[in-house]
């Protein structure tokens, strides 16, 4: 346990014991303006999904703001629409609430680490198994992905020989495990059958509400998610009729600490083998410098194939090598499709060309994101985004004059976005903004999948 941790294991220690948590777990709340800590935050009291640190910075964010190389939007352009996205506040605490460990705390929110801490999975290290945290800015979440050129050290296990025990991986009671070997344990119903909802596929997974794992089964239940609204979830290959769907899977780092978990896939798309290529700083760097025998050395650090009685559908987990980075390479030979988790594409530039690309090329491209606004503004940086991504690029000269053409009029295509009731469940902690906000929280359909006639 780190000294990050200390306050969440002493708030369950006093949550166990029927005490309040008062003072025991600090937060803040930093100006939508000025960026500092909030003592007393004030909200907007039109929208309510902007908090101020007072009337001074209300005043001065309203209007927009010149300053060298353009123009910041004021909020008077965004209260509208950030009132349209409150609606979906309860939305969000719903999907929480539909566990029994779900709590809101007296200021409204969500801890992931107290969640852990009540079940004495949180901390660091293989001891607490496909539960271990990074440093405390980084936990339960990713931060700037594909910015940094190496992050933090996600996929240390990959460093060793053997993958975790499910057992040892879960750190959970035996009912309370979504096993993949089925051994001794019956399997869920076949064909797959449940809802778009947590309580419905726990139902079919044979998993009482109590258990937590669906704050890691978010990873692959959400590239599921993305699967089936792209429309590769039906109609399912049959036994003499296998398919193949390759899956470019950019922005990889905490989801390295964890592959076994996305053996869940082959549960939902059976007779199909899946192949699963990681992009991102810290899976080249681990593909590039491992040695044998760690798992990252491997053609493959994760196989698993599904038994005949669920569906003999396979995956294999492979760590892009051709850079640290998604580029023009990367669309010579187009992979079925492509999808991002927790994306912030107009954020971070690596995301250019990936975007380009699918619309150039009608690569089917699916994102999450924290928050509605995110997609929002990344529809606003569409054209600014296919512009620097072509001009002058590897990807431009890939293209061709024809291909920007395409690209250019796929500009103006809108994007699909929704609540994904895939999310993590619990609202995802803001420090600027209190609109609905999740890991994994939104979906959004960049590019659509061409459907055969």
């Amino acid at each position: 346990m780190t000294q990050d941790h200390a306050p969440f294991y002493e708030a369950a220690r006093l949550l166990k014991k029927g005490k309040s948590l008062d003072g025991v777990i600090q937060t803040k709340t930093l100006c939508f303006m000025c960026k500092q800590p909030a003592k007393k935050p004030v909200q907007c009291s039109a929208c309510k999904g902007v908090k101020y640190c007072g009337a001074a910075c209300a005043k001065a964010e309203w209007n927009n703001r010149h300053v060298m190389g353009g123009v910041i939007r004021g909020h008077k352009e965004e209260c509208a629409k950030m009132k349209e996205f409150m609606l979906e506040a309860q939305d969000v605490r719903d999907i929480l609430l539909q566990f029994p460990w779900g709590r809101f705390e007296s200021d409204g929110r969500f801890y992931l680490e107290l969640a852990l801490a009540m079940r004495n999975l949180l901390g660091k290290g293989q001891s607490y198994g496909w539960w271990t945290q990074e440093d405390q800015a980084r936990a339960g979440a990713r931060v700037a992905p594909l910015f940094e050129q190496t992050s933090g050290g996600w996929g240390s296990s990959l460093l060793k020989p053997a993958h975790l025990g499910e057992k040892d991986g879960w750190k959970l009671p035996i009912d309370e495990i979504p096993w993949l070997k089925f051994d001794d344990v019956k399997p869920p119903p076949f064909p797959p059958n449940f809802e778009q909802n947590w309580t419905s596929y726990y139902g079919w997974r044979g998993l009482p509400l109590k258990s937590p794992a669906a704050l890691l089964l978010h990873w692959p239940l959400t590239v599921y998610r993305l699967l089936y609204l792209l429309g590769f979830a039906s109609p399912q290959a049959t036994a003499d009729k296998r398919r193949t769907i390759v899956i470019h899977y950019v922005g990889a780092e905490i989801e390295l600490n964890f592959l076994p978990i996305f053996g869940e896939l082959t549960l939902f798309f059976p007779n199909t083998d899946l192949e699963l290529v990681m992009f991102g700083p810290r899976a080249f760097e681990l593909v590039t410098t491992s040695r044998p025998p760690s798992l990252s050395a491997k053609p493959y650090p994760y196989l698993y194939r599904a038994p005949e009685k669920c569906g003999s559908g396979s995956i294999r987990i492979r760590l892009a090598d051709s850079g640290p980075f998604w580029d023009a390479s990367c669309a010579k030979t187009p992979p079925d499709a492509i999808v991002g988790l927790n994306a912030g594409m107009s954020s971070y530039e690596p995301w250019f060309t990936v975007f380009a690309a699918s619309r150039a090329l009608s690569i089917p491209f699916a994102v999450t994101d924290y928050t509605r606004q995110s997609f929002l503004e990344d529809e606003n940086s569409f054209h600014m985004m296919g512009l620097r991504a072509v001009n002058g690029t590897e990807l431009g000269q890939l293209l061709g004059t024809k291909g920007i053409s395409v690209m250019a009029k796929a500009l103006e295509k809108p994007c699909e976005c929704a609540l994904n009731p895939f999310m993590r469940p619990g609202p995802k902690t803001p420090l600027l903004i209190n609109l609905p906000a999740g890991i994994n929280g939104f979906t959004c359909v960049v590019t659509p999948r061409a459907l055969p006639p």
